[in-house]
Parts: C-alpha cells; structure tokens; sequence
C-alpha cells in the first residue's frame, strides 16, 4: 500500500470510528433525557442502528486483520465492536420489553470514558 492510500484508509476509519461514537453516544445522551420512550422515537431504529454499527466495527476489524491500524486504531477496533455489540443488546432488550436490562447496559455504556 503507497503512503497516500495508507493516508486514504486511515483517514476512513477515523471516520468509521468517530460515527460508531457518534451514534453510541447519541443513543445513551436520548436515553437518559427521554427514558425508555427514547427507543420509539429513534430513527433510525435501534435494530438499525446496531445493525449500521455492526457493520462499522467490521470494517474497523478488517483494517486491523490488514495491519493498517496499529496502536491506539487497533484499541479503536475493538471499542467499535464492544459498542456495536453494547447497542444490539440494547435493541433486544427493548424488543423483548426488557427495560432493567436496557438500563442496565445504557449505565455501563455511559461509564466509558470515550462517551
């Protein structure tokens, strides 16, 4: 890989990691304004937005498989799949009517120091 893709690619998974943030961040700052009700007025949904996250935290994991991220990108990988995962769980736990279980995770999430 040439220093300007390296560049290239670098700069897109800031980017990926920043949006994984930005949503995460998003979906905790509404849950603790709006309580559970939050969940019915995402949009996207929270099925979606885990799902886009997911697929973020792939492409983060996919740079590091191809060793363009080292160091504090690989850390950053792993945070995108960690919150990925985080927001799945929350969007179950609202399907399944789980609300402790929402609280729960929203409450750990919001410990993490990067949120």
């Amino acid at each position: 890989m040439t220093e300007s893709s390296t560049t290239a690619a670098n700069a897109l998974y800031f980017e990926a990691y920043e949006a994984v943030i930005s949503m995460t961040s998003g979906i905790v700052a509404k849950y603790q304004k709006y309580g559970i009700t939050f969940a019915r007025m995402e949009n996207p949904t929270l099925e979606e937005a885990a799902r886009q996250l997911k697929m973020l935290a792939k492409l983060l994991n996919e740079g590091e498989e191809l060793g363009i991220l080292n160091g504090d990108d690989v850390m950053k990988s792993v945070n995108a799949s960690d919150y990925a995962h985080a927001i799945e769980q929350i969007s179950d736990a609202f399907s399944a009517g789980n609300e402790e279980e929402v609280h729960r995770i929203i409450s750990e999430l919001d410990k993490r120091s990067i949120l």
